[in-house]
């Protein structure tokens, strides 16, 4: 596996648990590469129109030998759990196959950690619409976490429908064991607290979320700050991690003990 080279300031802050959650917050694109759909071959089924199976998720924390947390899953399993889920539900593949998604790849510095970033959206042409991202080590696509993000500058309520969908399956994928009730209460609650806790500076690998909410090892947090998206993020988080989140004041809400809002 190929391991991060850390600048000196990323090396005084990896130090023990708090590399592992540090390694889970995002970074900002520096390169973008958008491959070409492939075309189908006459007489070949346009994948999309193939049925998709069920294909839960195996979700474990994995901590690699520089310490950095990752969920064990990869970008392509995720991406068949949610089309499995569209599927069952009539609304067909909702994700297009990983090759597709767009890579940013984006360079260590002083704040993020170098990681390759695969976005997803309906149109990619359209940069304003609803993004489902997700951060691979370098050259790889193992997942260290995702998010769901809304440029909350162009919201309509087509948009933020498209931002709701998103954010459900991602919930229903991550969070399997979450009656999809609760999940579609959590989502609202987040869409909702991202804005009465707005973040004073931008999402970057420091970002310390006001409040997250977790299942086992699965942290889910809202996030929003003026002059940048509104995001949910979905995340590992060992019992570590939530004794230093707690340490610098996060919120922690155990989703078992949880009870909406009515």
């Amino acid at each position: 596996m190929k391991k991060y080279r850390f600048g000196p300031l990323l090396c005084l802050l990896a130090v023990g648990c708090m590399l592992g959650l540090l390694c889970c917050w995002a970074g900002m694109p520096q390169q973008a590469h958008r491959p070409e759909p492939a075309e189908t071959a006459e007489g070949e089924t346009d994948q999309r129109e193939e049925e998709a199976a069920l294909a839960p998720l195996t979700i474990q924390t994995v901590t690699d030998g520089d310490g950095l947390r990752r969920f064990s899953f990869t970008l392509e399993e995720f991406i068949a759990c949610i089309n499995g889920l569209s599927w069952k539900d009539g609304r067909g593949r909702l994700l297009s196959p990983a090759e597709e998604w767009t890579l940013l790849s984006t360079p260590e510095t002083e704040t993020n950690l170098a990681v390759d970033l695969y976005s997803f959206s309906q149109d990619p042409s359209m940069w304003f619409l609803p993004t489902l991202s997700v951060y691979a080590p370098p050259g790889e696509t193992q997942v260290r976490k995702l998010s769901v993000d809304l440029d909350e500058h162009s919201d309509t309520a087509d948009k933020h429908a498209v931002f709701r969908e998103m954010s459900l399956y991602a919930l229903r994928a991550c969070l399997p064991e979450v009656e999809k009730t609760r999940l579609e209460a959590l989502y609202e609650t987040l869409d909702r607290q991202a804005y009465e806790r707005r973040a004073e500076t931008s999402y970057s690998d420091r970002t310390v979320p006001s409040i997250l909410y977790y299942q086992g090892e699965v942290g889910v947090f809202p996030f929003f700050a003026l002059g940048d998206y509104e995001r949910i993020t979905i995340c590992p988080v060992t019992q570590q991690d939530r004794e230093w989140l707690a340490a610098q004041g996060t919120e922690l809400v155990d989703l078992d003990q949880w009870e909406p809002e009515p």
